[in-house]
């Protein structure tokens, strides 16, 4: 049983690791990449919001939970619902690498959102001015969803912000040009309805 939310519990199987949110009238499969192998042990690390799960032979698997502990009754009778972001610190480092060897840093945003349906959504990031940064389609499956946002310009969204604002943008060495520090909304839209929420890049 999930310490925060009474009506999540986990149960781990000789096949895999399965979830539910009504305190056990219903179950769902809860592998996010993980194998069907057995699931001997399973602790939740409170401060952390982390599930680790131990499986028979198969390595231990660790996930974040925030979002199910999260997933009220209120919030599964909407058709759409979009998590809170965290803020990120902005790094001119951002696509660049200390040498020819060594990996790009890249920032990462995942943009957590609950849809009451199988659909499809349009996402928009949107700059305080309203212009579209950068714009995608999610095909999302019932239930919790995560769209991987990499805090870059998209071609024309990079276009359309030059006309607007006289700066100089610069392209990453991996050949991304990313966000520049400022307040951004997440438009996301389907399902019958449109949701937002914000994120600050400081």
């Amino acid at each position: 049983e999930d310490p925060e939310n009474e009506n999540l519990l986990f149960v781990g199987t000789d096949n895999g690791l399965y979830v539910s949110l009504d305190r056990g009238t219903t179950w769902q499969s809860f592998q996010n990449g993980m194998p069907y192998v057995a699931v001997h042990d399973l602790v939740i690390q409170q401060d952390a919001k982390h599930l680790v799960v131990g499986t028979h032979g198969r390595s231990i698997y660790t996930a974040n939970i925030a979002a199910l502990q999260n997933l009220t009754s209120e919030i599964q009778n909407k058709a759409l619902h979009v998590y809170t972001l965290k803020n990120i610190k902005h790094s001119s480092r951002w696509g660049n690498s200390w040498s020819s060897w060594s990996k790009p840093r890249t920032p990462g945003l995942d943009i957590t959102f609950y849809s009451d349906s199988d659909d499809v959504y349009e996402a928009k990031i949107v700059s305080s001015d309203d212009i579209v940064v950068s714009e995608t389609e999610i095909i999302a499956d019932k239930g919790l969803n995560v769209l991987s946002y990499d805090v870059a310009f998209s071609k024309i969204g990079k276009m359309n912000y030059l006309k607007k604002h006289k700066t100089v943008l610069k392209q990453a060495d991996n050949g991304s040009t990313y966000l520049p520090k400022g307040t951004y909304t997440i438009e996301i839209k389907g399902n019958g309805t449109v949701e937002k929420t914000t994120f600050d890049i400081e």
